[in-house]
């Protein structure tokens, strides 16, 4: 869920640089003997109770090297939990699973660091942003501070100590993952896409129409729901490619 920061000389600009990450897990794996996986499950997801297995996505099933930098997958509501662990110092009912002085160093603003960034992250330090071991934080106007840890594909945890408030986004996420995976279309899907507001203005009077003329049919009210969507469905696109035909029609809908 994170991202790291290349640490250098005051006057040298921030670059953000996903190897640093894996570097870390790789210092992470020899340092313990374990692997990243079971050290996540030793130290977080099990003293946690966490509600969801995860996993890790793989570099590759040659060595089987945890991805670090981006590829921890688990449920919105572990990983809301994590966020929770930060937001209470490092306490978990009762047990201090992270060191409070480590949450503290983690995502505090530092105000001795002032060097400039670089890239499209110039204009996370210019909104008052700063950067802190994989939380990116923000300064607010009264004093305090928020900060946010963001995936790969736009998903965070939000943690807002002021207010006592964890928020969990992945529907960015999702949109940033259909946009890559499913965002084409065969031309049977173009057709109707292009039919998709013409369905709109019909839906009303063919719905009303079917609903009419299929009342006098004794059926199960769930059943009866069923037909109707199987039929009127795939009845509005027909109506619709129809419309579409007539001269003139198809530039308004």
């Amino acid at each position: 869920m994170s991202h790291n920061t290349k640490r250098a000389p005051s006057q040298t600009p921030v670059e953000r640089v996903a190897q640093g990450s894996l570097l870390e897990g790789l210092i992470l794996q020899r340092v313990t003997g374990e692997t990243v996986a079971q050290f996540t499950q030793d130290t977080l997801w099990q003293p946690m109770g966490m509600e969801y297995p995860a996993s890790w996505s793989l570099d590759s099933t040659t060595d089987g090297f945890e991805k670090t930098n981006s590829a921890l997958n688990a449920r919105a509501i572990d990983f809301a939990r994590f966020g929770l662990l930060f937001l209470n110092q490092g306490r978990w009912n009762g047990q201090q699973i992270l060191s409070r002085q480590w949450v503290t160093a983690s995502t505090t603003p530092d105000s001795a660091d002032h060097r400039s960034w670089t890239g499209d992250d110039a204009n996370w330090l210019q909104a008052g942003g700063y950067y802190k071991y994989g939380w990116w934080g923000l300064n607010n106007p009264d004093g305090t501070y928020d900060y946010l840890a963001s995936g790969k594909q736009n998903q965070i945890i939000f943690v807002s100590p002021s207010t006592s408030t964890v928020v969990v986004g992945l529907g960015i996420g999702l949109l940033v993952l259909f946009r890559e995976r499913l965002n084409h279309q065969g031309r049977l899907a173009r057709s109707l896409a292009g039919s998709v507001y013409t369905v709109y203005l019909i839906h009303p009077v063919v719905l009303v129409g079917f609903a009419y003329a299929f009342h006098v049919v004794a059926l199960y009210p769930l059943l009866k729901w069923a037909i109707a969507v199987l039929i009127t469905i795939p009845l509005c696109f027909l109506l619709s490619l129809l419309i579409r035909k007539i001269p003139l029609v198809n530039r308004v809908v």
